[in-house]
């Protein structure tokens, strides 16, 4: 590109008369320029602009019009996609754009890759130990935070965050808060810990009010083991547990539904219902626990298997989170709202510029369809990126071309019409499930057991005893071993430790962040589970139709020892998935790309990141380093934050992979 520099560099034009020499000649060399360079035929261009990145492909675009209408090439843009991604030429593009323009400003541009703000433990309103687990209310207003140092705290999630309510758990002899999550309409706060002293392996759960304005404690319940954590069942009904030692690594784990509005007095009482009973051997025990409102499988939702991909990354999840009929929808709605945009916009000039081919893809009868768009620009002397798009006149051609999506198992086969009435059939039928981990093998979790939950009766609910030291005590009559055992519908074997489990939003997918055993290892003690990679696999697990459909990349490392217990959380939206690591960074992955796009930094282990489930482009992420961060995307960094702060914050921004 020297004589292309040379080019730019030449347009300015001397202006005293003792160069006038001089500038005669500058001015033919910049005129034989400006002829060589518009006399080069548009592949030449093209394959020039093919090898440049992103931020000069966009400084080529303000160059003139003809070299403007070349940088809005769809198939230059896919060349740049997946060379920054570095993702398989083949992989179609997803559902939530038809331009691999706007494809590349999402992943790189719409992503939470800033550090907006930063709590401390300097901070007056920091957690004072190690952060363990963030989790967002559902309207993404608030989001709350728990500490070994025994505090749950709620953050207003506007920029800066700002504490809103917090309380300490130790007067209840609590050693540290573990866990939180919001209900269903965001008015109670659930809170998990660990007790201190002889009951170190039982733990308790506190509910909190966040009515008009309020932060008050509504009741507390007994939950052992500890790291059951526990639930929200609905808006008014939560899960906890209890264990009981039937014999030497044999035990008994009972599943409670308690409600969290009892109206008692006494904090410490409890009204519950036993929801299951299920049978423990070798070790293992019932863990946490997680419930999901998952689609019925009627015929018309589509498992996403990628296991024929032929891509060179490891298989990667085509993980829409959308079932069959939402995909051919959102397509079909995208291709006409694009030449809708594009109609409207378009100029009355009768001259056009070059021509360019769009590729659209769309559902019709099961498959995924290509058609191309002939797209004609009329000259235009404004150079704004979003008049460039608009500004087309668009016109068929007689070009298309079926295939199956690459890697996608496409079930049902659907008319054309049904994609105009997708938005008016019925809604999709809904049950209940409880997920959480078990094992059979050794003590430690390596299976994923799912359990369908039946209506609760309210004829079912009991009044609970409480202890003179004020532990939760359940009813004795549950130690009967005449009550039998529920049995586990379906058990998914993951042959590793499983660390921390996230749906999707749609209750669609199960994550799970799994530390692989070696291959083909025998477990003769249930007591010496098997050694642990320190890689980090991410299991994604069909919910519909109960099976394991890819693992996606491996990035994120942990390294504490089989035999100690540890989490790392993680989390899922409808385009991403964030999980934290023992490598001191927290991690940010597409769906259905499977790449790793982002790493955020933090000076220890990273446990928990949370995304804003209004707001994709905020993430919160917690660790060891007492540190809160929140991070931001790109584009929200350029809009909100000051030039000065900018620079300042590139020496601690997120690093792009």
């Amino acid at each position: 590109m020297s004589h292309f520099s040379y080019f730019l560099s030449s347009k300015t034009m001397p202006t005293t008369a003792a160069t006038a020499a001089a500038a005669a000649a500058t001015t033919t060399t910049a005129a034989a320029a400006v002829a060589s360079w518009n006399q080069l035929p548009e592949i030449v261009l093209f394959q020039i602009l093919s090898h440049l990145n992103f931020v000069d492909i966009v400084r080529f675009r303000r160059v003139c019009r003809s070299w403007s209408q070349l940088t809005y090439d769809q198939l230059l843009w896919k060349r740049v996609f997946c060379r920054h991604f570095k993702i398989a030429h083949s992989q179609p593009i997803s559902v939530w754009n038809d331009l691999w323009e706007l494809e590349f400003k999402r992943l790189h541009f719409k992503t939470p890759a800033v550090e907006a703000q930063c709590i401390t433990i300097d901070a007056e309103d920091a957690h004072k130990d190690q952060v363990l687990h963030v989790s967002f209310s559902h309207n993404g207003l608030m989001f709350a935070t728990t500490s070994k140092d025994c505090f749950v705290k709620v953050w207003e999630s506007g920029h800066p965050c700002q504490l809103l309510y917090f309380h300490s758990l130790k007067e209840f002899k609590w050693k540290y808060t573990q866990f939180c999550q919001f209900n269903r309409d965001d008015t109670l706060l659930l809170v998990s810990g660990v007790h201190m002293g002889s009951h170190a392996t039982s733990g308790e759960i506190a509910v909190y009010s966040l009515k008009n304005g309020e932060f008050n404690l509504q009741c507390r319940v007994y939950n052992k083991p500890y790291d059951i954590f526990g639930c929200w069942y609905d808006s008014d009904l939560l899960l906890s547990g209890n264990l009981h030692w039937l014999e030497q690594l044999v035990s008994c784990s009972l599943i409670w539904v308690n409600k969290a509005c009892q109206e008692l007095d006494d904090t410490r009482k409890s009204v519950i219902s036993r929801l299951f009973r299920f049978f423990n051997d070798r070790g293992s025990t019932v863990r946490s626990l997680m419930v999901a409102d998952v689609p019925v499988d009627d015929g018309h939702v589509v498992a996403m298997d990628t296991s024929s991909s032929s891509s060179s990354h490891p298989k990667v999840i085509l993980d829409y989170g959308l079932s069959f009929e939402e995909v051919t929808f959102r397509l079909s709605s995208q291709r006409n709202a694009l030449r809708t945009e594009c109609s409207r916009k378009k100029r009355k000039s009768a001259n056009s510029g070059i021509k360019q081919v769009q590729v659209l893809n769309f559902v019709r009868r099961g498959q995924v369809k290509t058609e191309c768009i002939e797209l004609s620009e009329s000259d235009s002397d404004d150079d704004d990126d979003a008049d460039h798009e608009g500004a087309s006149r668009m016109k068929r051609i007689s070009f298309q071309k079926d295939h199956q999506l690459a890697g996608t198992s496409l079930d049902a086969q659907i008319s054309e019409d049904s994609v105009a009435s997708s938005s008016e059939s019925a809604p999709i039928r809904l049950d209940k499930y409880l997920i959480f981990t078990t094992g059979c093998k050794t003590y430690t979790p390596h299976q994923i057991g799912i359990k369908k939950i039946e209506t609760i009766q309210d004829s079912r609910f009991v009044m609970a005893a409480y202890s003179g030291e004020g532990y939760r005590m359940l009813p004795d009559s549950e130690n009967s071993e005449s009550l039998g055992f529920d049995q586990i519908d379906h058990i998914i074997e993951m042959h590793g430790h499983i660390i921390g489990m996230a749906l999707s939003p749609d209750h669609r997918y199960l994550y799970v962040n799994n530390r692989p055993w070696p291959h083909d290892y025998v477990i003769e003690d249930p007591l010496d589970p098997p050694p642990i990679a320190q890689e980090i696999d991410i299991h994604v697990i069909d919910l519909v139709h109960f099976k394991e459909v890819g693992v996606m990349h491996r990035s994120h490392k942990a390294y504490t020892p089989n035999d100690e217990c540890f989490f790392i959380f993680l989390d899922v939206c409808d385009k991403y998935v964030a999980s934290g690591a023992e490598d001191k960074h927290g991690y940010l992955w597409d769906r259905n790309y499977g790449v790793c796009l982002t790493k955020f930094q933090h000076d220890d282990v990273v446990n928990c990141v949370a995304f804003n489930p209004k707001d994709s482009s905020m993430l919160v992420t917690v660790s060891d380093d007492f540190k809160i961060k929140v991070w931001r995307s790109r584009e929200w960094a350029a809009a909100s934050l000051p030039s000065k702060s900018q620079e300042a914050q590139s020496s601690s921004s997120a690093s792009s992979v």
